[in-house]
């Protein structure tokens, strides 16, 4: 799989338009991610060749070049980290909302989901089977004792 991350300013209308955010662009299968990175520039201060701020730099919100330029090598490292998770764990890439909603976690943007629903659900579910499977199949007390324990210890992991 190939990978691109590519950086530049994400021109927009707003209160500061000397000021363009940074963006990343991540490109991989045929899908394009936009990212925000959370630092804005003067576009004189921009360097678009080897998409970096230019060095001994400071921008009006006070950020220096240095400080932007160790942002966009973070952005890539926490990609490239995602990509592996994604490729190890679950032997796929990240779809782009995926891909979005970990690096906005990995760079504490946004809270990381709980996944109690799920596991909520399937005690439901699990509990429903034995309620039906007992009622289908004439289950004796030992049967209901096995599976309690069964779900006891599925708890417990």
């Amino acid at each position: 799989m190939k990978l691109t991350i590519k950086y530049g300013l994400f021109a927009h209308t707003g209160a500061a338009p000397e000021l363009w955010p940074i963006r990343a662009r991540v490109s991989y299968g045929g899908q394009r991610v936009d990212l925000r990175l959370g630092y804005s520039i003067e576009p004189a201060k921009w360097d678009a060749v080897n998409q970096r701020a230019l060095p001994n730099i400071r921008t009006k919100n006070g950020q220096t070049a240095g400080d932007i330029n160790r942002a966009l090598l973070d952005c890539e490292t926490k990609v490239n980290a995602i990509f592996e998770r994604y490729k190890l764990l679950e032997g796929r890439e990240p779809s782009p909302a995926e891909l979005r909603s970990a690096f906005n976690e990995s760079i504490g943007r946004a809270k990381a989901k709980t996944e109690e629903k799920p596991a909520a659900s399937f005690l439901r579910a699990f509990s429903e089977f034995v309620a039906s499977m007992g009622e289908q199949n004439s289950w004796q007390e030992p049967t209901y004792t096995n599976f309690n324990a069964l779900k006891k210890h599925l708890l417990k992991y």
